[in-house]
């Protein structure tokens, strides 16, 4: 049995929260909750709620002073003394969510795992970064932070980036608070001394990735939509393969909105003319509200696309706890499913994203009050493991001391050995020259007796077939050309094949004298010369 791991999403839209928990052990996941709970209400400032309800704007009639504030002295107010204002209905309605929140987080225990949480899209930004290929992390972010606010100086932001697999960037920026763990924060000082622990934070695109990257198998160069349905508005994400390739305007309509998947339909087509996509293969429904109806309205407009919900089907439960939530439940919780995925860290996650908007701070926080006594174990051996450490270098240092010096011997050698060398080249170069002088030579001396083989060769053969004459021998561009008669057409065989490439131009058949004859004409190659001396060479020493 492996260790138990617990794992919280939390995904917000408006003041609703999803809470996905999932529990892993090795490569099982199992979906252990999933559930909503609502966020509080922003506390209004007093100028604010003054200016919200001054006399314009109420709607029964009460004495008030000068400032627009309810005469307390005002005997009259006594039948309104139970009457709650807007100001305390709202902090009244604030407390009972907060209270449904701190219930939600005692219930499912969030301090024994770790959690994710999302950030609102209405406050990330993308921008495709030109960024040299080979550039460092650093010239990277410094690169994105430039072309983000350069001119324009930002107010209080986040930046990351993401890489695609042809190498570009996209760098992602985040301003503003996060009103999320900010709530959740809160909640963890009010409930418990033990800290919760923060994993990561993301935007809505990336997890939504995370779920195309983890649950689907598609080809890296299909165009999908991402499409996700929020409380009030839908967001759509195109990706190429499993790489972002831009997320589209915002569409403000909701779940309750009427058409509203026609409405989406109709943003894609628009907007996709204007980035350069002919067509898409996949779409991909998740969110609330979700209707059978929208995956068949889709189909009608591209029926070659593949429709479906966004769901997690790696995600494998050996209770078959799966079976109480059907597909569209599911794909509605497909944001906090993934970012509680991907604090897990279980085998066949790596390629999963890793961007974190995590605030630097806490994550600083979250390493010093982690330290527990087995904490001080791990320090206690990090300390030892960097005294072994030092030492080590010590003794690689000396070791690395002696191999430079025995280096500098070695090129001082080598230094010697390359004048040598240079030296053995010239030689070579000599003697090469020698030999094609050599063989220049041998040729010469070699044609000298050319003709006188020639001679021997062709009335040696003549001799061999008689009735057989040359009328004529002559030189031409490449050897020499003989022509002749003869009374046995084979004899013209025979003698083409005395020397090397012979060609035959023509025959023709005569009489002389009653007799048949056969007119030739063969081309001959001049013979090689070394065959040539050799010959003469065995005929000189026979004749002596």
């Amino acid at each position: 049995m492996g260790k138990m791991i617990k794992s919280f999403g939390l995904f917000q839209d408006i003041l609703q929260v999803k809470i996905a928990t999932i529990v892993s052990e090795k490569d099982n996941v199992t979906i252990a909750d999933l559930r909503k709970s609502v966020l509080p209400q922003p506390e209004t400032s007093p100028e604010a709620f003054q200016e919200k309800t001054g006399p314009d704007n109420l709607d029964f009639d009460l004495d008030l002073d000068d400032t627009g504030i309810l005469d307390e002295t005002n005997k009259e107010l006594d039948t309104f003394a139970d009457f709650e204002t807007p100001e305390e209905h709202k902090k009244s309605q604030a407390d009972k969510d907060r209270k449904a929140l701190m219930d939600t987080a005692t219930e499912l225990e969030f301090e024994t795992g770790t959690l994710s949480l999302n950030l609102d899209l209405t406050k990330v930004i993308y921008k495709d970064v030109d960024v040299p290929r080979k550039a460092s992390k650093k010239k990277i972010f410094t690169e994105t932070k430039k072309q983000f606010y350069e001119g324009n100086p930002p107010g209080m932001f986040s930046l990351s980036y993401l890489k695609r697999e042809d190498n570009s960037y996209i760098g992602v920026s985040h301003e503003g608070n996060m009103e999320l763990l900010e709530q959740i924060i809160s909640i963890n000082r009010m409930l418990s001394k033990k800290r919760y622990h923060y994993s990561f934070v993301q935007p809505n695109e990336i997890a939504l990735i995370n779920a195309l990257r983890f649950n689907y198998e598609i080809n890296h160069q299909d165009i999908s939509a991402i499409i996700h349905i929020s409380k009030d508005y839908t967001q759509v994400t195109l990706t190429q393969g499993y790489n972002l390739l831009t997320d589209l305007p915002l569409i403000n309509e909701g779940h309750e909105a009427s058409d509203l998947i026609n409405t989406v339909i109709s943003r894609i087509m628009l907007e996709r003319s204007h980035i350069g996509v002919t067509s898409i293969q996949n779409y991909f429904i998740c969110g609330e509200g979700l209707k059978d109806a929208m995956i068949e309205f889709i189909k009608e407009r591209a029926p070659e696309a593949n429709v479906e919900f966004m769901i997690p089907k790696r995600i494998y439960d050996q209770n078959n706890n799966l079976k109480k939530y059907d597909d569209k439940t599911l794909a509605e919780y497909i944001i906090p499913i993934m970012l509680s995925l991907v604090a897990s860290n279980i085998p066949g996650t790596s390629h999963l994203i890793k961007v974190n908007f995590l605030p630097k701070q806490l994550k600083e926080q979250q390493n010093i009050f982690s330290i527990n006594y087995l904490g001080f174990t791990v320090l206690g051996l990090l300390l030892i493991s960097g005294l072994i450490s030092i030492n080590m270098y010590i003794e690689n240092m000396t070791v690395i001391s002696s191999t430079n010096i025995e280096i500098s011997n070695i090129r001082k050698q080598l230094t010697i050995a390359q004048s040598r060398l240079e030296n053995v080249y010239a030689m070579s170069d000599q003697i090469e020259k020698l030999e094609r002088n050599l063989e220049r030579t041998n040729r010469y001396l070699g044609n000298k007796n050319q003709w006188h083989y020639i001679l021997e060769e062709i009335s040696r053969t003549l001799r061999s077939n008689p009735l057989s004459w040359l009328t004529s021998l002559r030189n031409d561009e490449n050897g020499f050309r003989v022509a002749g008669i003869t009374n046995n057409r084979r004899n013209i065989v025979r003698l083409s094949e005395i020397f090397p490439q012979a060609v035959v131009y023509q025959t023709t058949k005569n009489e002389i004298e009653g007799q048949q004859v056969w007119n030739f004409e063969i081309s001959f190659k001049y013979p090689d010369a070394f065959e040539t001396r050799r010959r003469d060479r065995i005929r000189e020493s026979s004749d002596s």
